[in-house]
């Protein structure tokens, strides 16, 4: 206790208030000075790059820092000429839920990063919450920005209204709110942000984070990808309670090699179970070109009958003169779109313009569509349903390079729902509205896939290097007749069946 007495005596009453004041300011700010930040932490708050991502492994601070930079924008006006030409009003702040938003504001928010004490009720810092519900609503700080709490179950129609300046995310944001979440941000100038581990897998923030060239999405953006490896040192070089032991202590606990990946590693893993394996984004999707008019074309709906997460889809078909490669030229979807049976009619007449259609289909589980659509002078056909065979016609042209779809942003939705559809899962809660419409369509084209097994002849027959008996059986197979070397090689056999004849009437 002396010796403290001691250390203190050295300090003038100067000094004494400057330090007074450091830790007052440290604990009242804690979103500022109350952290040991890591580097890739540092960097990501510093970040104003208009999107930021980082994916990252479990439980190593993404969503403090993420936190922490919300409070940061809120509250610094110093910083807002550079990032916004009007000072800032509303932001967004997303969770899984409002009730895990609940917890995490009460336990994380409130307990470790919000201004507290004298600067509760700062002129600038200070800041009150709202709750909706016994859940939170929105935290009003005193600058004048709102930050308001929204969930990934929620409707995209409850921000529709919105000017938002900036969006931060907490864990993987399912990609169809994207668009309207860019549409919100776009009067502002406004800034994306989106810290999560990638349990989802979905293809186009995998695109984004493990893709490099022409398949990588937003190439302009912040981008990192953490693991428990580059949390050993904080950014002042001092150790964290990281080590290696303890990371290896977490791998043992996880129960797959994929898990690792993705819970330590913070990686995107594309799991066993794609139930569209064939589909290769890199190939089959394709620069748009001019449809030439004497191709066949075919078109199909989907009327989005299985729940608030099943839109409606439309999809067109161009097939080739020899019916050999087929073309999704075009296609839509009704993301958070509330379409009755006339208003998807009227959007498919609105897509097929002026085009000759060989055969429109659609989804006959709608009557009403049936009779509106005789009304109105339209002619569809009733749409082969059947999943199973379906997906084995979407596979196999896929596997041999008979379908395409146009790159455009439609064309992406459906090249989404193809690479990250599993064969697991409840249909209901499955992303699929364009996948089925596709499926309609493509089972409806008479195909020609005759050269498929021309190429697999020549396959078998360059592969194999056949003896005599294996050109028999081969020949077999084929239906192809060769009586004097079957005859011979066989022969063996005849005398294996006559001498079970005579056993079996001993």
């Amino acid at each position: 206790m002396k010796k403290n007495q001691n250390n203190l005596e050295k300090y003038t009453d100067h000094q004494l208030f400057d330090l007074e004041e450091e830790i007052r300011i440290k604990e009242g700010l804690p979103f500022l000075l109350g952290f040991k930040w890591y580097k890739w932490q540092i960097d990501y708050i510093n970040s104003v790059n208009r999107d930021n991502f980082i994916v990252a492994a479990n439980q190593i601070g993404k969503s403090c820092c993420n936190v922490a930079k919300c409070i940061n924008w809120a509250t610094n006006k110093k910083l807002w000429p550079s990032l916004w030409e009007k000072s800032p009003l509303v932001f967004l702040y997303f969770y899984p839920s409002i009730r895990l938003a609940t917890v995490e504001f009460e336990n994380k928010w409130v307990k470790e990063l919000l201004p507290k004490g004298d600067f509760k009720t700062h002129p600038i810092y200070g800041w009150e919450e709202q709750y909706k519900n016994k859940e939170i609503n929105c935290i009003r700080f005193n600058s004048g920005v709102t930050v308001y709490f929204l969930s990934y179950s929620q409707s995209l129609e409850d921000i529709q209204a919105m000017t938002v300046w900036a969006v931060f995310a907490d864990e993987e944001m399912p990609e169809e709110f994207y668009p309207e979440i860019q549409a919100r941000l776009r009067a502002t100038r406004g800034y994306f942000h989106m810290v999560f581990t990638a349990t989802l897998g979905q293809e186009m923030w995998r695109c984004a984070m493990e893709e490099h060239g022409q398949l990588e999405t937003f190439r302009k953006a912040y981008k990192r990808q953490i693991s428990m490896y580059d949390c050993l040192y904080f950014a002042d070089g001092k150790k964290s309670w990281w080590t290696k032991g303890r990371i290896a202590e977490e791998i043992s606990r996880c129960g797959t090699d994929a898990e690792v990946q993705r819970r330590i590693f913070g990686r995107f893993v594309r799991d066993e179970g794609l139930k569209y394996p064939t589909f290769d984004r890199s190939k089959h999707v394709i620069k748009p070109f001019p449809i030439p008019h004497w191709w066949r074309k075919y078109a199909a709906i989907d009327f989005g009958s299985g729940g608030k997460n099943h839109k409606a889809a439309i999809v067109f078909i161009a097939i080739n003169e020899d019916s050999s490669k087929g073309y999704l030229y075009k296609c839509w979807r009704g993301d958070d779109q509330i379409t009755t049976t006339p208003d998807i009619l009227n959007k498919f007449i609105e897509m097929r313009d002026r085009e000759n259609l060989a055969a429109q289909y659609y989804d006959w589980a709608n009557v009403d569509f049936s009779i509106l659509s005789q009304r109105a002078g339209e002619c569809f056909i009733k749409a082969d349903k059947n999943n199973e065979t379906g997906t084995q016609v979407l596979n196999t042209l896929f596997k041999n390079d008979m379908l395409f779809i146009f790159d455009d942003m439609d064309g992406w939705k459906l090249a989404n729902e193809l690479a990250g559809m599993y064969i697991d899962g409840n249909k209901r809660q499955k992303k699929d509205d364009l996948i089925d419409a596709t499926r309609y369509c493509a089972h409806g084209i008479p195909w020609d896939f005759s050269k498929i097994m021309i190429r697999i002849d020549e396959i078998v027959e360059k592969a194999m290097n056949l003896n005599d008996r294996d050109q028999i059986i081969y020949n077999k197979m084929h239906n192809i007749k060769d009586k004097a070397r079957d005859n011979e090689i066989f022969s063996i056999e005849s005398e294996l069946e006559e001498a079970n004849d005579f056993y079996e009437h001993i």
